[in-house]
């Protein structure tokens, strides 16, 4: 799932628009360094968005079923249930 789909999903369980907008690793750090976040975090954090923009993190498994028992949450279902919370 794109980030572009979660923020549409996002934006039908919340009623609100909500976009994803992409940015640049350095738009990035010099964002989150002015949050305050510390140099570890921020590249931890960069590390991550690239991942999920390679494609790394997309495939899908049955293992929450394997383990829990039960079917996962999809995030559609998710986000609805947690909508007062975006």
């Amino acid at each position: 799932m794109s980030l572009g789909e979660i923020a549409a999903i996002l934006s039908v369980a919340t009623g609100k628009t909500v976009k994803y907008v992409a940015l640049s690793d350095e738009a990035a750090r010099e964002a989150l360094a002015g949050a305050g976040l510390p140099e570890h975090a921020i590249q931890g954090l960069l590390d991550l968005m690239s991942l999920q923009r390679t494609g790394y993190a997309a495939a899908v498994t049955t293992d929450v079923k394997d383990v829990a028992g039960c079917d996962p949450t999809s995030f559609a279902e998710f986000a609805k249930a947690h909508a007062s919370e975006f």
